[in-house]
C-alpha cells in the first residue's frame, strides 16, 4: 500500500522530471535556432565579405569552388549542437598563414552570438 506522503513524493518527482525534460527540449530548440542563425550569417559573410588573398589580390567573398560553403555542417545530439566547417582550407581563411593574414568569419559570428547562448544556458540553469 502506498501512503499519501509517498504518493505526493512520486508526483513531485514526476512533475520535476517533466519540467526538466521540457526545459531540455526547449533549450535544445533555442540552441538549434541559434546554430541555424550562425550558419546563415557565416554563409552570408563567406559570400559577401571583401578580403585580400596571399597574392595581394582583393577578392569579393571567400567562395571560388563552393567547397567551403557546402562543407558547413551541423551535428546535433541529446546534449550538444556542433557547427563545423569540414573543408581543409577553412582554417587558412579563419586563422591565416605565414603569407596571408587571417580573415575570421566563423569565430566573429560565434562571438557575436555568445551573449545569446549564455543567456539561454543561464535561463535553463535558473529553471532547474
Amino acid at each position: 500500500m502506498i501512503s499519501i506522503r509517498e504518493l505526493g513524493i512520486r508526483r513531485a518527482i514526476i512533475r520535476g522530471n517533466t519540467l526538466i525534460t521540457n526545459t531540455d527540449r526547449i533549450t535544445q530548440e533555442i540552441l538549434d535556432t541559434l546554430a541555424n542563425e550562425i550558419i546563415q550569417e557565416v554563409k552570408y559573410h563567406m559570400l559577401n565579405d571583401t578580403w585580400v588573398n596571399a597574392k595581394g589580390k582583393t577578392k569579393q567573398g571567400h567562395i571560388e569552388s563552393g567547397e567551403l560553403l557546402s562543407s558547413i555542417i551541423k551535428e546535433q545530439g541529446n546534449n550538444y549542437i556542433a557547427i563545423c566547417i569540414k573543408a581543409r582550407h577553412a582554417i587558412f581563411h579563419e586563422f591565416g598563414t605565414s603569407k596571408q593574414r587571417a580573415h575570421p568569419i566563423f569565430s566573429s559570428v560565434i562571438n557575436s552570438k555568445l551573449d545569446k547562448i549564455r543567456d539561454v544556458l543561464v535561463e535553463e540553469y535558473r529553471l532547474l
